[in-house]
């Protein structure tokens, strides 16, 4: 197998997408192919591919695939990281340069530094910096054009987008709205709120999501498996941005007729860029965890390494890289 210029590591959501991508094993019933897949290593996947129109020089990407649900990999963190050390072990011996942490392979390994001794020459990407990126500038975008004036409410404020949105929205002078930052686990509320303090003062933080309830907008940032959001704790009228995956909010509130619910998250890219599989990608749209590695792949910027938390200063360089190679803004937006 000839040699890459990066690797983008991903795991299925839920066995469904395990389905889909091999059809052929949907003679096994779900339960035994849960327990099977946790035996497998990673493997080699589909290729990424094409140019980019400003140099001409080809993509060149492969994802590796880690083989365990969202739910087996919150079930057993240990386990999971050590499989992602696998897959990043896999992308070394691929001569893969960027190394990108998609979904879950983020968080089971703490934004990436809990691999990092693995890396060899590789530099390790989350990927979270331009999803921090593009979701500010899709957010700040929807409360001008919609002129939102209440609350802005951050679910999985304490992560590392989270923390970096909440960041951007406190020092922002041009967005007025209150803030209500929840968080899982009261001791890094607190440090998130002593991070803000002096910046402005409609701020409150909790560890109840049932704050939500008065927000008039919605980012959805948490790491669950399953929907941690649901229909009875949001107001009519809410716009729910959701950059998630798999989805943390529930299907219902997903589909319901009197809010807008934005599944974000993602980039537009150019026509060139091809993925020779289906990952449950929308047409002409990439991940933009995947986006940022491949940016990092293309140009040598100032890149500040894997941290727990995010580096503000490079979500505005790479924010400006994505821009100069065309790769825009892409959301979906159901009913509102």
């Amino acid at each position: 197998m000839s040699k890459i210029d990066f690797a983008f590591l991903v795991h299925p959501r839920h066995i469904e997408d395990i389905y889909i991508q091999y059809p052929l094993l949907r003679f096994l019933n779900r339960k035994f192919l849960s327990f099977l897949i946790q035996f497998m290593r990673p493997v080699v996947g589909p290729c990424i591919y094409g140019g980019l129109d400003i140099d001409g020089n080809p993509v060149n990407g492969r994802l590796i695939i880690v083989p365990l649900t969202a739910h087996q990999m919150l079930q057993d963190k240990d386990y999971a990281k050590n499989k992602v050390i696998d897959a990043v072990t896999l992308s070394n011996k691929l001569g893969a340069r960027i190394i990108g942490l998609g979904a879950l392979t983020s968080s089971v390994t703490n934004g990436g530094t809990a691999v990092l001794s693995k890396k060899g020459h590789a530099i390790i990407t989350s990927g979270n910096s331009l999803t921090v990126s593009t979701t500010f500038k899709d957010v700040k975008y929807i409360i001008e054009k919609r002129k939102i004036s209440g609350p802005i409410a951050i679910v999985g404020a304490t992560g590392s987008i989270g923390r970096a949105l909440s960041l951007l929205f406190s020092n922002s002078e041009e967005i007025n709205n209150n803030l209500i930052l929840i968080g899982k686990t009261p001791s890094r509320v607190d440090e998130l709120m002593g991070s803000l303090i002096g910046l402005r003062g409609d701020i409150r933080a909790s560890v109840d999501i049932n704050e939500i309830s008065d927000a008039d907008i919605i980012l959805i940032c948490t790491s669950a498996h399953d929907a941690v959001v649901h229909g009875y704790m949001v107001k009519s009228g809410v716009v729910i941005y959701d950059v998630t995956q798999p989805k943390n909010t529930s299907k219902e509130l997903q589909h319901r007729k009197d809010i807008t619910y934005i599944d974000g998250g993602y980039i537009s890219a150019p026509e060139s860029i091809y993925i020779k599989a289906n990952i449950g990608l929308p047409p002409q749209a990439l991940f933009s965890c995947l986006s940022e590695t491949i940016l990092l792949s293309k140009e040598k910027i100032d890149y500040p390494g894997v941290t727990e938390k995010i580096d503000l200063d490079y979500v505005n360089r790479i924010g400006l890289l994505a821009k100069k190679y065309n790769f825009n803004t892409y959301y979906i937006t159901h009913n509102g």
